[in-house]
């Protein structure tokens, strides 16, 4: 085996200006995008209404145009749920003047049954356990690509990576700036991100404890606990950069490129991703922590590179989804039944194997379902996707 990249981390020019920075990235994103809408297939744009999806949208857009096409947009919505963001897919689409095909999970019209069925048929597609349903409407999604006779499709992949995008970020960077005696510079840090609402509306303990220092070891079966090696991700050791990388490298984009590689080519269809070329992730790796996060925003970057092409209910939008859907809500209801049927059998290989411990998983699902907002919800399903993948494996292999 033989590495074919590592990431540049030289520092940018020390003479230029943080405009000239922005400038180099709206110029890579650009062409990134560009060089991934040569095709001799219709090529679609996956729009999550979020900052990252709208910029390849514009982009796209733009360039699609010059050439008589207009943009294919493909997107993911829950009517009527709490974390629905049709609002912001439809000021997209209106923003770019383009229709965009609508996907949704229904379980009130597909039912338990068809849900349950379609969560095997995409952990097996997975190649491995799910860890979550974004990878099921990301099967959706793609089927509809299908359906429509996409053949490529345009994701923002490795954008929250590269700009520090994700919520613990902030957290991470003022913590470290505490711990080496730079207490104003940490307070003031974290306290823009208060004030600007960017943080403390979003903060839910049950997701960020990871990142408090806090393990999940006691789920455990004996033979999980016997080779059990956490990694700590409390701590950003050799600066924001190395806890970047160490995403980009091992513990984020590897498994989200694996799972859209998955969804994707069970429809047959190719994903491709800008924010994934190596100019882009290395510009957002050298970046100063400035340009990142400034002034309680996240990715500030690229939200300034873009803000002429974007609404501004998007560029500056404060709230960050994801691939989200109600999952949590379908684990503690309509799919309830069949996690208990699954997960109360003592003869699941999950228990046999001595991954998981059966009465404490039980009992941690009970506390889930009852509301207890420490636990989430990938602590009860990753078992539980793990118990569906077990099973599947052993049925093939008899």
């Amino acid at each position: 085996m033989r590495r074919y990249w590592t990431a540049d981390m030289s520092p940018l020019n020390p003479t230029l200006r943080d405009e000239d920075h922005l400038a180099t990235l709206r110029d890579l994103v650009s062409d990134a995008t560009r060089l991934r809408l040569h095709a001799d297939v219709p090529v679609g744009i996956a729009l999550s209404g979020g900052l990252d999806s709208s910029i390849l949208a514009a982009v796209a857009a733009e360039a699609q145009a010059e050439n008589g096409v207009a943009a294919a947009l493909l997107s993911v919505v829950h009517p009527g749920a709490a974390d629905d963001e049709s609002e912001f897919v439809h000021a997209m689409a209106s923003h770019l003047g383009s229709d965009v095909t609508l996907v949704s999970l229904d379980m009130a019209s597909d039912g338990p049954d068809a849900t349950y069925d379609l969560i095997k048929r995409c952990n097996h597609m997975n190649d491995g356990p799910l860890s979550s349903l974004s990878s099921v409407l990301f099967y959706k999604l793609m089927e509809q690509a299908r359906a429509r006779n996409i053949t490529a499709i345009l994701t923002g992949q490795g954008a929250d990576e590269a700009f520090c995008g994700y919520r613990k970020f902030p957290f991470l960077e003022a913590k470290s700036r505490l711990k080496s005696g730079r207490i104003l510079s940490g307070t003031g840090f974290l306290a823009n991100f208060i004030s600007n609402g960017t943080m403390l509306g979003q903060f839910k303990f049950s997701e960020a404890k990871r990142y408090l220092g806090a393990k999940n070891a006691s789920i455990l079966g004996p033979a999980a606990k016997e080779a059990y090696a956490p990694i700590d991700l409390s701590e950003i050791g050799g600066g924001i950069a190395n806890r970047q990388l160490l995403d980009i490298e091992r513990l984020s984009v590897p498994y989200l490129c694996h799972y859209e590689d998955r969804m994707s080519m069970a429809m047959s269809r190719e994903v491709r991703s800008p924010f994934l070329d190596y100019r882009v992730l290395e510009m957002g790796l050298k970046l100063p922590v400035h340009l990142k996060m400034q002034r309680g925003w996240t990715k500030y970057a690229l939200r300034k590179a873009f803000e002429d092409k974007l609404p501004a209910s998007i560029s500056w939008r404060k709230d960050k989804k994801g691939f989200v859907n109600p999952e949590a809500d379908w684990f503690k209801g309509e799919l309830r039944a069949r996690v208990l049927d699954l997960m109360g059998d003592p003869a699941n290989p999950v228990y046999q194997l001595g991954l998981v411990d059966r009465a404490t998983y039980l009992d941690l699902y009970t506390s889930f379902c009852n509301g207890d907002n420490r636990i989430w919800f990938r602590d009860v399903f990753a078992p539980f996707s793990l118990s569906l993948w077990l099973a599947d494996w052993k049925s093939r292999a008899n």
